[in-house]
């Protein structure tokens, strides 16, 4: 793939003897990293994202979009040069690239050691924990400054691995002989413990240590109680080859006594350091018991109230965790069914050998619960008129004809968008022209109006009316978009035009590449050599070497 940064016109003249040029694009996470430039992506293919709730889109991108026009997701600053590039091209985009436009830098104060995100793992905490522990030792007043420097130290010397074999045990403390400070030695003695999958001396040291009066001694003793059952109530439960979930070597008894211990904490310390971890943890108690309308409404409150980081990590774990397993019946949370019901609508469309169904009637049925919603409704109806039943004009009696006031939230962007579309498939190619060129007015410019560039660019190249889109105050403005129609979509005068008088040095560049190839392509001889000579006549010089040798690689 050659890289146009510095392309010179003695290079376009090799190049047209026989290479090809594209511009570079970004990688897909698998598999083809090669953008497909249209609005209408194959089902299969969750690698090139769009910005508007389809069914193509990874279940992923589908649930951020409504989270950003509810202002838990948010976009990086406009300062952020790397997110700018990205959300100003209409490029279809992997759901790893997705991700890197949004805010996912932690709260001040609040570190994530993945607990938050219901990850149960012992192996994450020792940093942050080795932190608290020490923060709190500075704060006892009456503690001997030789026991003060012997817990610090042996908590300094705890650096677990989480294997069974390790030997994490911290150096003897038989020194520490004053109450509280046998208290914080306990407290380390189960740490230990638990950092090495010993969990019944980790309880009882964490229930020994909750008995104190020492406060964050005794919320950090019962936080860890429950986290110790959680982890002992999942030692068998995943397997040891693939690591996939054996829901029924999960310890039942011992699950519960963890979902508890978890509420127990949380209803001493609502507001508690741990609060927000032990949210999670309860989550995967939620989870691992199987409990998937109970997870649907743990997720949605979190939903609610996340902030941005936290809800970009929140909808990887509902994808992870629920999607496959979500009732419709019983599910109330509109984004988590519309999430969903998208999944159900690609896997439902048309195919030689697709038998999966995903009946109207099962939509309709969801009408109850999208109360207060209907705009989202509607679009369901819609995308499900448009990619399932093929009746596009069924699809527009669910849209609305006008676009609503800015700014356009990704929903009523998503719903232009989908009558678009269907406009496009009613063959009433005029009137998706005018729609997508008065949407254009309104879209806003973080990944918006990129996207209707695109779709108003296929419009005009179906109606062959590629020069308007290179003529001066054309409304196609990205470039990669246009490097994409040069060199697959214009004539010969297209080029000719651009290559002598047209936009950017790149873009003269491409056409003129372009042109001389397919002059030479066609056998047009006589007009390949007319058209070299559009090549500037310092060419040659400005492509020497310092040596004065022509530099003909690429």
């Amino acid at each position: 793939m050659i890289l146009l940064e510095r392309f010179s016109y003695l290079r376009i003249a090799v190049l047209a003897l026989g290479l090809s040029v594209s511009p570079a694009w970004a990688s897909g996470d698998v598999g083809d990293d090669t953008p497909h430039w249209t609005l209408r992506q194959s089902p299969d293919n969750q690698y090139s994202n769009l910005p508007f709730l389809n069914p193509s889109n990874d279940s992923r991108v589908n649930l951020l979009l409504l989270l950003l026009d509810e202002g838990h997701a948010k976009f990086r600053p406009s300062s952020d040069e790397q997110a700018a590039a990205i959300w100003s091209s209409a490029e279809p985009i992997p759901f790893s690239t997705f991700t890197t436009l949004l805010d996912t830098q932690p709260v001040a104060g609040q570190p994530d050691t993945g607990l938050s995100q219901g990850e149960g793992s012992r192996c994450v905490s020792n940093e942050a924990g080795a932190a608290d522990f020490q923060a709190a030792l500075a704060e006892v007043k009456d503690l001997p400054a030789a026991e003060l420097a012997a817990l610090s130290d042996a908590r300094k010397a705890l650096s677990p691995t989480c294997n069974e074999a390790s030997n994490t045990a911290p150096a003897p403390l038989d020194a520490v002989q004053s109450a509280i400070g046998r208290q914080f030695a306990a407290y380390l003695t189960g740490a230990s413990a638990f950092y090495d999958g010993r969990f019944a001396v980790a309880e009882q040291q964490f229930t020994s240590a909750s008995d104190s009066d020492q406060p964050w001694l005794k919320q950090a003793a019962v936080y860890m109680l429950g986290r110790v059952s959680l982890n002992q109530a999942q030692v068998n439960a995943f397997d040891k080859d693939d690591g996939l979930l054996k829901r029924d070597k999960v310890d039942a008894a011992t699950l519960a006594t963890a979902a508890a211990r978890l509420q127990t904490y949380l209803q001493m310390y609502p507001d508690g350091k741990y609060a927000a971890s032990a949210r999670g943890l309860m989550r995967r108690v939620t989870w691992l018991g199987g409990e998937f309308q109970k997870l649907s409404e743990e997720f949605a409150f979190q939903l609610d109230h996340a902030s941005s980081p936290a809800a970009v990590a929140l909808t990887a774990e509902v994808d992870l965790k629920l999607m496959s397993a979500i009732d419709p019946a019983t599910t109330k949370d509109v984004r988590l069914l519309a999430m969903w019901d998208l999944v159900q609508i690609r896997q439902a469309v048309p195919a030689p050998d697709n038998k999966f169904r995903f009946e109207l009637a099962a939509l309709e049925a969801q009408k109850p619960s999208f109360a207060g919603h209907e705009d989202l409704f509607t679009y369901l109806l819609a995308a499900h008129a448009f990619y399932v039943d093929k009746q596009p004009a069924k699809a527009l009696t669910f849209l609305p004809a006008a676009a609503p006031a800015q700014p356009m939230t990704f929903l009523a962007f998503s719903r232009q968008v989908l009558r678009g579309l269907a406009l496009e498939a009613t063959r009433d190619a005029k009137g998706a022209g005018k729609h997508w060129e008065g949407l254009l007015a309104q879209a806003q410019p973080i990944l918006q109006r990129p996207a209707v560039e695109l779709a108003l660019a296929m419009n005009y190249e179906r109606a062959g009316a590629v020069a308007t889109m290179f003529a001066p105050g054309s409304p196609i403005r990205d470039a990669a978009l246009r490097e994409v129609l040069l060199i697959n979509s214009a004539d010969a005068g297209v080029l000719r035009q651009t290559a002598s008088a047209g936009g950017t040095p790149k873009e003269r560049a491409i056409a003129l590449s372009t042109l001389l190839r397919k002059d030479l392509i066609l056998k047009r001889y006589r007009a390949f050599g007319e058209d070299l000579t559009l090549l500037p006549k310092d060419a040659v010089e400005a492509d020497k070497k310092d040596d004065g040798t022509p530099d003909l690689t690429v």
